[in-house]
């Protein structure tokens, strides 16, 4: 009897031994996982909605419907007849399916082509915008970026009428390069004496939070193409030799500017070959 009682304080001796032993071991694996959760998990990659976010109702309809215009933006987008993004000076790029608007974090590997000024409204899917500034000052264009997630389709007898959108900028994804690379530095323009004017393209490779354009001349005029691009004209109108000398050999630049980048600088050069 005697061996068996002290049989059993040693039994129970070990088992509160082992249990302090689990406890022990439980809260430091909870501390860890509490500690990597907490690294790991923010507003840009949880789902949830970041400071600032705007969730809006907006209807469809022609040239956008109920045009929803963010706050320091001097125009709206809203969603047309064919549900579908549209918005003057705007561009949109689909990302994908996410986990809410917080699950937008960067740029989708897409070629630039993927941009576009209508774009499927899906849901729960999240989209980039980029909107276009003062397009028609054309000496200097902005462009600024920011994310949308479609929360809901708001239907009417079955029909799509509109949608609850996410909306959020200024937005600032991860992948953004530290060189401006675009696809020229250097254009040059014939010169005839054809009456006309030449129009180019300047693409901006990389997709970035926000950049200016600013031409050097008022007769090299620049304004935001589609998508990452500079749209650019100079004159080819010479209607006698002694204006066809004027402008030949005429060279303005095209200035990049972002905030943290070296300036991009591009030359365009009108020819008399």
């Amino acid at each position: 009897m005697i061996k068996k009682m002290i049989f059993m304080s040693f039994l129970k001796f070990d088992i509160k031994i082992e249990k302090k032993r689990f406890n022990f071991y439980f809260y430091v694996f909870s501390f860890l996982f509490l500690i990597f959760f907490l690294n790991h998990c923010s507003d840009d990659n949880c789902g949830s909605d970041p400071e600032g976010t705007v969730q809006v109702n907006i209807k469809n309809g022609h040239y956008g419907g109920d045009l929803f215009t963010p706050n320091s933006f001097f125009n709206g987008f809203g969603i047309s007849v064919n549900n579908q993004f549209w918005g003057q000076f705007y561009d949109f790029i689909e990302v994908g399916k996410t986990n809410g608007i917080g699950g937008i974090t960067q740029f989708p590997d897409k070629p630039i082509t993927y941009w576009n000024f209508n774009v499927d409204v899906k849901k729960g899917h999240g989209y980039i915008g980029a909107y276009k500034t003062n397009p028609e000052i054309r000496q200097n264009i902005r462009v600024t970026y920011f994310r949308l997630y479609v929360e809901n389709l708001i239907k009417n007898s079955g029909d799509i009428t509109g949608a609850t959108l996410k909306f959020h900028s200024p937005f600032k994804p991860k992948q953004v390069g530290t060189i401006i690379n675009v696809d020229k530095s250097e254009i040059v323009v014939p010169l005839s004496l054809d009456i006309s004017v030449t129009h180019g393209f300047i693409t901006i490779i990389d997709p970035v939070l926000s950049w200016t354009a600013v031409s050097s001349e008022e007769w090299c005029q620049i304004w935001a193409g589609n998508r990452n691009s500079i749209a650019f004209s100079v004159p080819r109108c010479c209607s006698n030799q002694e204006e066809f000398n004027s402008i030949a050999g005429k060279t303005a630049t095209i200035t990049i500017k972002i905030d943290g980048f070296q300036d991009k600088i591009i030359t365009i050069k009108i020819s008399d070959k």
